[in-house]
C-alpha cells in the first residue's frame, strides 16, 4: 500500500514536520530534492566535490532554519535561495572568481527581454545524446546564465519565482535566459549538429 507521505506536497510535508517533528516527512523532503540541488549546485561550481559539499550545507541550514518558513509559501523556492547563497559564499572563497562577471545588464531596452520565439525547452531533446548535449553546454555557461536556465528548464520555475529567487528585475531574467538560450542553440547546433526544432517554442 503506497504511504500517503509520498502523495503530499512540500508545503504539507513542511507543516506535517513542524507540526509534531515527523521525521519520515523531512527525509522525504531531502530525498526530493537531493538531485535538483546537486544539478543546481553544479550550474554554480561545476566542480562534483564542491557540488556535493553545497548540497549538504544546504540541507543542514534547511533543517536549522525550517521553523521560519511560511507555509503558505511556496517551498521549492525558499529551498532554491538558501542553495542559492550557499553556492555563492563558496564562489567568493575562489580567488579567481569575479563578481563583475555576475552582471546582470540591468538597462537592456524592454524589446531585448521578450522571450526568443525560436528558444526551445527541454521537450525537444529527445534523445539520450541530445540531453547529454545540453547538459555539456549548459556547463559551459556562466552562474547567472546556467542558473536561469535551470530554474526554468529543470524546476519549472516562472519567471516571476526566479526573479524573486535571484533578486533581479522579471525583464532582465527573462532577457538572460533568451540570451542563455542562444548560446545553448548555437552550441548544440555548430558542436553537436543538433537543430532545435522550429515548432516547440518557448511559452
Amino acid at each position: 500500500m503506497l504511504n500517503i507521505t509520498f502523495t503530499k506536497s512540500d508545503e504539507e510535508l513542511v507543516s506535517r514536520y513542524l507540526a509534531d517533528g515527523h521525521k519520515e516527512s523531512f527525509e522525504l523532503l531531502c530525498n526530493r530534492y537531493t538531485v535538483p540541488m546537486y544539478r543546481f549546485a553544479m550550474s554554480f561550481v561545476k566542480n562534483k566535490d564542491e557540488a556535493e559539499d553545497i548540497v549538504q550545507k544546504t540541507f543542514i541550514k534547511m533543517w536549522k532554519h525550517i521553523h521560519t518558513f511560511d507555509v503558505s509559501k511556496k517551498f521549492s523556492v525558499w529551498l532554491y535561495t538558501i542553495a542559492r547563497r550557499t553556492a555563492l559564499d563558496e564562489l567568493k572563497k575562489r580567488k579567481t572568481f569575479s563578481f563583475s562577471s555576475m552582471s546582470y545588464e540591468e538597462d537592456l531596452p524592454f524589446d531585448e527581454t521578450l522571450a526568443d520565439p525560436s528558444a526551445f525547452t527541454e521537450k525537444m531533446l529527445e534523445s539520450t545524446r541530445e540531453v547529454n548535449a545540453f547538459e555539456q553546454v549548459l556547463a559551459t555557461l556562466s552562474p547567472e546564465k546556467s542558473e536561469i536556465v535551470f530554474l526554468k528548464l529543470y524546476e519549472d520555475m516562472t519567471f516571476e519565482e526566479i526573479s524573486l529567487l535571484v533578486d533581479r528585475p522579471m525583464n532582465t531574467v527573462k532577457s538572460i535566459y533568451r540570451r542563455a538560450l542562444e548560446v545553448v542553440k548555437k552550441e548544440l547546433e555548430e558542436k553537436y549538429h543538433i537543430n532545435a526544432p522550429k515548432d516547440r517554442i518557448l511559452s
